[in-house]
């Protein structure tokens, strides 16, 4: 298997897994859990599924390189996917009518640096699947 030419497909589907997820995720947050248990606890309980989430996705992503894939090909897969994430991220900031100041400064609260938490895991899951073989379940 050629892992330069998986490496784009392996981490668009990563990105799409995640990135639906978190949409979903994102407006059950805002129009359920935010109301009824406040934002931090409610970023906080999505944030739960997300990092599990994440780390079966990025498994799942770096196994599509082959078996055993080298560091280089893992932190790339999760650099491209990262790379995708921020305009998708942005587009979604003013789709909301959040003004980017605002949205950065969002970072500065609990809540924020659990979802910045988020991203970062997001960007290194991929590296951090190691040497996962392309047999194993578990």
């Amino acid at each position: 298997m050629n892992r330069s030419t998986e490496l784009v497909p392996a981490s668009a589907e990563y990105l799409a897994r995640i990135y639906g997820l978190g949409w979903g995720l994102g407006a059950l947050r805002e129009l359920v859990l935010i109301p009824r248990i406040g934002r931090l606890a409610a970023t906080a309980a999505e944030a739960t599924v997300m990092v599990g989430a994440i780390s079966l996705a990025a498994r799942h992503a770096t196994r599509r390189l082959g078996d055993r894939p080298p560091l280089s090909s893992r932190i790339a897969l999760g650099a491209l996917a990262f790379a995708g994430f921020v305009p998708l991220e942005l587009l979604g900031v003013r789709l909301r009518r959040i003004g980017l100041r605002d949205y950065l400064n969002s970072f500065a609260t609990p809540a924020g640096a659990i979802s910045a938490a988020a991203f970062a895991w997001f960007a290194l899951a991929p590296a951090a699947s190691g040497n996962c073989s392309s047999h194993a379940d578990g």
